[in-house]
Parts: C-alpha cells; sequence; structure tokens
C-alpha cells in the first residue's frame, strides 16, 4: 500500500515500550491514503524532511526516546504544545533552523537534555517551554535572532550557567530564569531593547 507525505505529526501521543528504533518515513508519490501506526516508540526517531509541524503532546512522556534527528532538507516549522514534554532521556535535539515557533511546554521535563541552540526565525520562547531541564546547562542564540520574548518560567529550574540574551528582546516573563542555582551571568546584546523583566525573573 502506498502511503501519503507525512505533513505533520499532529496530536500523535506516543508511549514507550521495548522497541530500540522508529523512524517516520515520508513518501514523494502523492497517494491519498496515510497509514500511521498506533505507536512510535524506541530511542531513536528520525523526522523526515517533508513534516512541516509536530502536534501537541507528539512525543509526550515517550521515556526511552534518546534522540530526534531530522532528515537532511527539513521543512519543520512548529512545534506545538507539548510535543517532547516529560521526554526524561532525550539528550540529541537540534532544533531545525527552519522552525519559527515552539509552543508552551514544548521541552518541560526533559531531565538529560544539557545543551539547546535557539534558531533565528523564532520570535519567543513560551512559557515553560523548557522548565524543569535541571541538567540544561546552555542555550545560545542564532547571531541574527528574531527573539522578542521570553516567557514565564522558560528556563525555570534549569541548571544554566550563563545566558547572553539577544538585543531584540522586550520582555522577560515571571519567574524566566528562577532557581537556576548555578546561573552566575547574564548578558545583554548590543542596544537591547529589553523594557521590561517580571518578578523573580
Amino acid at each position: 500500500m502506498q502511503v501519503a507525505t507525512l505533513r505533520s505529526i499532529a496530536d500523535f501521543y506516543t508511549r514507550d515500550i521495548n522497541a530500540t528504533i522508529a523512524e517516520i518515513r515520508g513518501a514523494t508519490n502523492n497517494p491519498a491514503t496515510l497509514n500511521i501506526p498506533e505507536r512510535v516508540n524506541g530511542r531513536t526517531v528520525t523526522i523526515p524532511s517533508s513534516v512541516t509541524a509536530i502536534g501537541r503532546y507528539a512525543f509526550w512522556d515517550c521515556v526511552s526516546l534518546q534522540t530526534v534527528t531530522f532528515q537532511s532538507g527539513s521543512q519543520l516549522r512548529t512545534i506545538y504544545r507539548g510535543a517532547f514534554r516529560h521526554c526524561i532521556n532525550l539528550t540529541g535535539f537540534s532544533i531545525p533552523s527552519t522552525v519559527t515557533y515552539i509552543g508552551i511546554y514544548a521541552f518541560m521535563d526533559n531531565r538529560h537534555m544539557t545543551s539547546i541552540h535557539i534558531p533565528s526565525g523564532i520570535t519567543a520562547i513560551n512559557h515553560e517551554t523548557f522548565r524543569g531541564n535541571y541538567r540544561l546547562t546552555a542555550v545560545s542564540f542564532a547571531s541574527n535572532s528574531s527573539l522578542t520574548r521570553i516567557g514565564n518560567s522558560a528556563f525555570e529550574n534549569s541548571d544554566l550557567h550563563t545566558a547572553n540574551i539577544p538585543a531584540g528582546v522586550q520582555t522577560i516573563g515571571n519567574f524566566a530564569f528562577a532557581y537556576n542555582r548555578n546561573l552566575t551571568a547574564i548578558t545583554f546584546g548590543n542596544n537591547s531593547q529589553l523594557t521590561s523583566i517580571g518578578n523573580f525573573a
């Protein structure tokens, strides 16, 4: 049976079993049927280049998931709320440069993620996006970052050591960097546009 090109992984809940590898494949032959298995499980998931969105809670609570990779030429633009929430063993994740939106809770409670790079097209880090990532020691931003807002509790209870906030950021929400006990320095880009810092940020 032919399968259609996979464009969105939306509202697709995953749970862990004892499989070791799962790969979601996209086709290019444009048939009308898309066949998705009930579960995608394992330690490694490959997202095909044709996927443009990862839906709400798509990989939520996939506790054995360790690495997510993206095929070359990824067209991914959107990671919706909770997409990788509570993937407690996820260590390997590089956000494709094409992504422009990351929803709330998207990477919350990922206890083994140690670093993350925010691509240039993202304009906001929403509420609690990286909250509870208590091994997250480093966050970096593209040199031509479009970021304007860091939401409430965005990095709360992580382990950031330093943070270099892009010049375009205008607001930092409540508790944005709270309880990062090893945070020693926050710097701001030249000609910073910051106008608002929330309570206990």
